[in-house]
């Protein structure tokens, strides 16, 4: 496992990519990965990702009021 593993880690990958290939447990990987840390023959890096968040315009916001409104309205009345 350790030689298939170090040749899978040759070019940059998780630890979920590693477990999938090699079709054992993530928790196995790990802790074999921390193994080969230690002595050296692997290194680990954090790899930090962004994405946008979609921010409701006041326009937007206003009209979701009035919809929860007339939905909370239409359920008192049965409506809905």
């Amino acid at each position: 496992m350790s030689g298939r593993m170090m040749q899978l880690a040759a070019t940059p990958c998780s630890a979920e990519y590693l477990a999938d290939v090699l079709r054992l447990p993530l928790a196995e990987v790990q802790r074999k990965l921390a193994r080969l840390e230690q002595q050296g023959l692997i290194r680990s890096k954090v790899l930090v990702t962004y994405q946008a968040v979609e921010i409701p315009t006041a326009a937007e916001r206003k009209r979701e009021k009035r919809l929860a409104l007339r939905l909370k309205q239409m359920r008192k009345k049965g409506g809905v």
